[in-house]
Parts: C-alpha cells; structure tokens; sequence
C-alpha cells in the first residue's frame, strides 16, 4: 500500500523541548504523581460531606489525601510495634541462652 504524506500545516508550530526546561515545583522529577478517578458511595460518601460541613477537609481529593496520610500513619505505627516485639522476643531469647 502507499503511505499518504500528510499536508503540509500553514501554521508555524510550537515545540517546547522539555529537556531543558527548568522542572517547577509540579514538574519536579523527584514528584511521583498518580491519579485517581472514583466515585465514593454510601457511608463513605456521607462521612465526606460531614468532614465537609464541618470544616475538616476542604474537598473531596483534600479527605483522600487526609484519609491516605492517617492510612500511612496507622501503618508506621503498627510497624514500629512489630519492631519493638520483635527487638523485645530477641532480647528475651538472648537472655535465656
């Protein structure tokens, strides 16, 4: 088959090379970014539009982030005491020997 050559634009292009542009604060490369697409329902839903009235987040992705940060929290402190028992069973096992 014969390849169709694309029409030449009138319009002068503007190309940015992203390679030397200097990152900004959002374009940092030490940033990792993920988004998320979703739709709360049901108790969940309700506990955001309290959190809301109330005045303890401002929006929804403001009760994600909030929710994901106190997740972080709970999980580091649930690994710290793994940690401490496991430090303390060690310590105990030494002693007995």
């Amino acid at each position: 088959m014969k390849r169709l050559e694309e029409p030449e634009t009138t319009f002068p292009q503007k190309t940015r090379r992203i390679s030397n542009a200097v990152p900004s604060v959002k374009q940092s490369r030490d940033v990792r970014r993920l988004r998320v697409n979703m739709t709360i329902q049901g108790e969940l839903a309700d506990w955001v539009t309290r959190w809301q009235e109330r005045g303890l987040v401002r929006s929804v992705s403001d009760a994600v982030r909030q929710s994901l940060i106190a997740l972080r929290e709970k999980f580091q402190t649930m690994d710290e005491r793994a940690i401490r028992l496991q430090t303390i069973s060690q310590s105990d096992e030494d002693s007995e020997t």
